[in-house]
């Protein structure tokens, strides 16, 4: 992933030898209706050029001639589940990131990271993907600091996991919902980030995981 000025403007980039990349291309709402329309469980063959068939349309004209069939290239399927995942999972410790006048997000350069007793709980991080309302009463410090949603509000209930890691002492919380992925703070630093390991296939048997 490359940050271009702002966190609001992201590129995403694919490798599958270690050695060459290359951006993946930018999600559109076509390209997503295709997606959601797949059979979402069929994992990804590692090949980019290779298409999955899309579902045909029926036809209520029998007499009509059938559809052109369509195809999803696997690189858009990729492009299309990355940025899912990041939509809905990237997160970061509350006052990590800033909103400057002009709109852009940055790393705040006054975030001195959490104690262990505010990096443990789930209310002192947010969504960096999930910009809520603020007020126009707001004041400038309001405005620049508080203005993406709580991960606390995130549905369902008990979908983030914690566990604290002594040896090195760092916080993470594991995601129920898209297994594989982790975000992570250092208790009492500046260091936090989120990352994602994964088949890029939504857990469906969620329900069944929550305590």
């Amino acid at each position: 992933m490359g940050i271009e000025e702002s966190y609001g403007n992201k590129k995403f980039f694919y490798c599958h030898d270690g050695v060459s990349w290359a951006q993946l291309p930018p999600v559109t709402e076509p390209m997503a209706a295709d997606f959601a329309s797949l059979n979402l469980a069929t994992p990804l063959s590692g090949d980019p050029s290779k298409e999955m068939d899309l579902p045909v349309e029926p036809v209520e004209d029998p007499e009509a001639e059938p559809p052109e069939p369509r195809k999803m290239p696997e690189l858009d399927r990729l492009a299309v589940m990355v940025s899912t995942i990041d939509t809905d999972c990237a997160m970061m410790p509350a006052g990590a990131l800033i909103k400057q006048p002009s709109g852009k997000v940055e790393e705040s350069q006054t975030f001195k990271g959490l104690p262990y007793s505010k990096a443990t709980s789930l209310k002192s991080y947010v969504f960096i993907n999930k910009p809520k309302e603020v007020s126009v009463n707001a004041d400038a410090i309001t405005a620049s600091t508080d203005f993406l949603c709580p991960c606390d509000e995130a549905v369902p209930k008990g979908a983030l996991v914690c566990k604290f890691d002594e040896s090195i002492n760092v916080v993470s919380w594991r995601s129920l919902v898209y297994e594989g992925f982790y975000g992570y703070s250092m208790v009492g630093a500046p260091m936090q980030g989120y990352c994602y390991f994964g088949s890029g296939i939504k857990n469906a048997d969620i329900a069944f995981m929550l305590p």
